[in-house]
């Protein structure tokens, strides 16, 4: 664009603008150029500003620079393309470039995993993280298919490995942050260990604050031994810790329609937002051959629980940390109720199953299917068919029950 004295430019700034432009250009500028180049122009080099899209106005596109073969020069190396950063500073395709020196991982979307010990997570900054939900190793039951792996020593070392993890929760969690963690109990050797209890009173700073029952309607029978000598096992535990006993945590109660409220004629006991739902979960677990076909994890639990938990405990864009991520399921309900989620695994074969896993399409269950009063149905999760509900109707003319209808 041509310079003139319209432009507020005195001749000699105009002479050592277009010189020290050039250097700029070839990279040749060394400490004090500047002012050597300027002379003795005692004001900064006032330089024309112009937008490109001015410059194109008045004297049209700019010249197209000749290629580099053209002038004699070596061919630049082609600028990598922008990649949008995680917001802890590392690069979404951790295992090709960790600057932070994270453990190898990925991320897909704002769902991120990291493939090593959860009883380290000393690379995730502190005070970072809103709610925590997992289901950690079983105690001497399953294979996961690694030598460290929690879940093989004896019972007190198995329940120290388990604390470590809990206290790097503790590091990383917000000051409202809630826990959750699905364990249930096991027999060994003709003992019993209450698993779930063993580890609240390990816990520091954690307190546990309640206890949701997760009823499985398709629960294992008892092992051979103890068949006839006990009741099926149907349920497990969802125990809710909150950091240093904070009662100020997030907390949005689920609800589902009142079953029955047409045979209580007390308006006052009509809600119009709905019957709260229950602290016994009914939820049918995922059993073979479901597992095998669906290519989960050897002990996955159903995403409806953690989208229940979710739901309660957090909101839309909250980060979630699960320290024992297994095929993903955490981070798959993450992304589909719009959560930051982070996993961490110790076995780094799972990854193409947890990529998967988690970019499956995602539908937020009906708390109907949760409450115990509702719910008929004995397939878990996508796998269910249409469900049967049956409905109550009351005849209030007579008070009588008509019938049921599918």
């Amino acid at each position: 664009m041509p310079v003139g004295p319209d432009d507020g430019l005195d001749h000699d700034s105009i002479a050592v603008v277009p010189k020290l432009l050039l250097t700029i250009r070839l990279g040749t500028l060394e400490p004090g150029g500047i002012q050597r180049i300027c002379g003795t122009l005692n004001a900064p080099v006032p330089l024309p500003t112009c937008s490109r899209a001015a410059s194109a106005k008045v004297d049209g596109p700019p010249p197209r620079r000749p290629p580099a073969s053209d002038l004699g020069e070596s061919p630049r190396p082609a600028r990598p393309s922008p990649i949008p950063v995680s917001p802890f500073g590392y690069h979404p395709a951790m295992h090709d470039l960790c600057p932070h020196g994270s453990p190898p991982g990925f991320s897909t979307g704002d769902q991120h995993v990291f493939f090593t010990s959860s009883e380290d997570l000393s690379f995730l900054p502190e005070r970072s993280i809103k709610f925590f939900m997992t289901s950690p190793p079983y105690w001497n039951l399953k294979d996961y298919g690694t030598e460290a792996e929690i879940g093989k020593e004896d019972y007190d070392t198995y329940l120290d490995r388990m604390n470590l993890v809990w206290q790097e929760c503790y590091r990383l969690a917000v000051d409202d942050s809630v826990m959750i963690i699905n364990v249930a109990n096991r027999r060994h050797r003709k003992r019993f260990y209450p698993i779930g209890l063993d580890i609240a009173a390990r816990m520091k700073g954690w307190q546990l604050w309640d206890i949701v029952m997760w009823y499985i309607p398709n629960g294992l029978p008892q092992p051979n031994h103890y068949m006839e000598r006990l009741f099926d096992n149907k349920y497990e535990f969802l125990f809710v810790f909150t950091k240093d006993g904070s009662t100020n945590y997030e907390f949005h109660k689920p609800r589902v329609p009142q079953k029955y409220i047409t045979a209580d004629p007390r308006q006052n006991k009509r809600n119009p937002r709905g019957r709260c739902l229950g602290n016994i979960i009914r939820v049918p677990a995922y059993r073979p051959p479901n597992v095998k076909k669906l290519g989960y994890h050897v002990a996955a639990y159903p995403e409806e629980l953690v989208a229940l938990m979710l739901h309660s405990y957090t909101s839309e864009g909250d980060l979630i940390l699960d320290p024992f991520l297994g095929s993903g399921t955490t981070l798959k309900v993450a992304r589909g109720m719009e959560r930051r989620g982070i996993g961490i695994e110790l076995n780094s074969s799972f990854r193409s199953l947890i990529e998967q896993r988690i970019n499956e399409p995602f539908e937020l269950p009906d708390w109907r299917d949760l409450d115990i009063i509702h719910s008929t149905t004995t397939e878990p999760g996508t796998t269910k068919p249409r469900k049967i509900h049956l409905l109550r109707q009351t005849d209030t003319e007579q008070g009588s029950l008509e019938g049921l209808k599918c």
